[in-house]
């Protein structure tokens, strides 16, 4: 129906499936492409949805009117998801992930925990200790 919100998966793996799958039941969104930066997966489709490298996000955005991203990227590093991320950030969508995937795969999971992300979530994790030498450099005069 019009009424679901029209959303971009980021990462066709089975994370990126189950997601589909329960936003197809649902009555929230509405999965209109996969996003994933397997070359081999590019152009297919998974359940009627077809899979883009990210450098088609923006003419998805677009061409679709997409105001929202779901991060579907369990097994990528902090620094790959802060890459993610950032990239999303300057299309200034609202990128939406999911607390724990495993929860998801067991069918815990509600689309009412899917949470906002910010870059500053992803560096808060990877907080690095200011080091006393380097501190003192910049204050002592």
């Amino acid at each position: 129906s019009n009424a679901k919100k029209k959303v971009l998966i980021y990462g066709a793996g089975s994370a990126g499936l189950q997601l589909a799958n329960m936003l197809r039941q649902g009555k929230e969104f509405h999965p209109i492409a996969f996003i994933d930066d397997d070359r081999k997966k590019h152009k297919t489709t998974m359940q009627g949805i077809t899979i883009y490298r990210p450098k088609y996000l923006e003419r998805l955005i677009k061409k679709h009117c997409i105001s929202t991203v779901l991060l579907a990227v369990p097994s990528a590093s902090q620094v790959q998801k802060k890459v993610i991320i950032e990239s999303l950030a300057k299309l200034h969508v609202e990128v939406l992930t999911i607390p724990n995937l495993d929860d998801l795969v067991n069918g815990k999971l509600s689309i009412g925990q899917l949470k906002e992300v910010s870059i500053d979530d992803l560096l808060g994790r990877v907080a690095v200790t200011p080091q006393a030498e380097l501190m003192e450099a910049n204050i002592k005069d």
